[in-house]
């Protein structure tokens, strides 16, 4: 049975892309005949029924693949017992309203096939056939809704595994971004504290190096001339050059650029004794030139970094 369930939720999933497809086509053909003065009648209305398709159609497979958004701040503070009486819950309050919007649905879809209704828009088509596909997509997420609840008082599984490491590797890269960034504002808080005790020292006359530490005859010696590795300006270079290290490394290991997907709509006329025709945008932004925007981030993070281990070495010299 739940192989056969996975088949139809895999099947909704199909129509689901095939309707995001159908959308992109009819905005498609609609931008090019506006550009061709072409008059095709009702391709935003078929542009914004392939657009709800597609959103109902994948609730199934999106469940099933954990994808919903789900608020885990009581939950995990619960106990474990407490927590599986609260995901009974959950599972049966959706599974419930979720049902209950299936018949809504489905009865919204006969009153309309009984009643003839068409849609108001220029393409006047039947509304029965586009609400034909909210139908099936609610009752596909009741039956999902219902058999995650069944699967869960069986001890069966329904969600399915994530891909092996593919969490973990997201939550390295985050905690090693974040932990880059700590690092280097340590760093930063480390410079500013050495500049402030070398001003000190300056103002006071008293020196940095302390002197208990070192041999009786060579106090004088030690504080007439700092041991090159131990000089502040040195360490203050040491500390910019390992923060321009920090920031290349997280210049180059941060950037995540993903492509962008925007829904919009908009509403214009030929003059003002026409209607309005209300029209649905989508855009889809894909970065091709990812290296090229990113290069000035990367060449300024790698040109800090040359400059301070040239200063380094310039005070290395002096010193």
């Amino acid at each position: 049975m739940a192989s056969v369930l996975d088949k139809f939720y895999r099947f909704l999933m199909g129509l689901s892309c095939l309707s995001m497809v159908t959308a992109f086509g009819a905005i498609m053909l609609g931008v090019a005949a506006r550009e061709l003065r072409w008059d095709i009648q009702g391709l935003d209305a078929y542009a914004g029924y392939a657009i709800a398709a597609t959103l109902f159609l994948a609730l199934p497979s999106t469940l099933q693949h954990g994808d919903h958004i789900r608020v885990t701040l009581l939950m995990q503070r619960l106990s474990p017992r407490a927590q599986n009486w609260l995901e009974y819950w959950c599972l049966g309050a959706a599974s419930a309203l979720s049902v209950y919007v299936a018949w809504f649905s489905c009865r919204l879809v006969w009153v309309s096939f009984a009643m003839h209704d068409v849609s108001p828009s220029a393409d006047a088509s039947p509304l029965w056939i586009p609400q034909l596909a909210m139908a099936l997509g609610c009752t596909g997420f009741a039956t999902s809704f219902l058999h995650a609840l069944w699967a869960r008082w069986t001890s069966q599984p329904f969600f399915d595994a994530p891909v092996e490491g593919e969490l973990a590797k997201t939550d390295l890269n985050l905690a090693q971004n974040e932990w880059r960034g700590a690092q280097a504002t340590q760093l930063q808080n480390r410079i500013v504290l050495l500049q402030t005790q070398q001003a000190l020292a300056t103002l006071t006359g008293v020196p940095l190096l302390g002197t208990a530490d070192l041999p009786e005859d060579s106090t004088e010696n030690a504080q007439s001339k700092p041991l090159p590795d131990s000089h502040p300006l040195l360490e203050e270079a040491r500390l910019v050059v390992a923060l321009a290290q920090a920031q290349v490394r997280v210049v180059n290991e941060s950037r995540r650029d993903q492509p962008e997907l925007e829904l919009g709509t908009f509403r214009e006329r030929g003059n003002q004794s026409e209607r309005y025709n209300n029209s649905i945008a989508l855009s889809l932004r894909i970065p091709l030139a990812t290296a090229a925007r990113n290069l000035p981030l990367s060449s300024a993070a790698q040109t800090a970094l040359t400059s301070a281990q040239e200063e380094y070495k310039r005070l290395r010299l002096m010193l």
